[in-house]
């Protein structure tokens, strides 16, 4: 599986885990509902900034979201 479709599935699994949609995900991190929809899916790239925001959201390492 290719680093986009990796990187955005466990974005989603995190999504998931914090029960929210993704209006409310997006919301957090000043994106569109659609750019997630397709950082999720792996139709984008999305930004180290974004990984960083997101990986201390989740108390978790970027390694934990750009690794398998």
């Amino acid at each position: 599986m290719e680093l986009k479709k990796r990187v955005g599935q466990k974005i989603k699994e995190l999504r998931i885990m914090s029960g929210l949609n993704q209006t409310e995900y997006a919301k957090i991190f000043g994106k569109k509902r659609g750019t997630l929809a397709d950082i999720e899916a792996g139709r984008c790239n999305v930004g180290i900034n974004v990984v960083v925001e997101i990986a201390l959201h989740h108390n978790v390492t970027t390694d934990e979201i750009l690794m398998r």
